[in-house]
């Protein structure tokens, strides 16, 4: 499934908010730099639909704080 998400990086209160039927609000604690947020916003998501982080990735807007993230359920 493809989720379309907005990331707000560092953040004082981190977690996953659904805010449509196929689109969340992710907020991490990481700073945008060297991927340290993306990764956190997979890891996010792997715990919010309870799966592996292996199983979620980014597939579009790495640089961005909208992305298409793709999680295999």
């Amino acid at each position: 499934m493809q989720v379309m998400v907005r990331v707000s990086a560092h953040s004082d209160k981190p977690g996953v908010e659904k805010i449509g039927e196929n689109e969340f609000k992710v907020r991490v604690r990481a700073k945008p730099v060297d991927g340290k947020a993306n990764a956190e916003v997979c890891q996010r998501l792997a715990d919010y639909f309870g799966v592996p982080a292996s199983r979620v990735r980014v597939v579009r807007g790495a640089s961005n704080n909208k992305k298409a993230v793709e999680v295999c359920v």
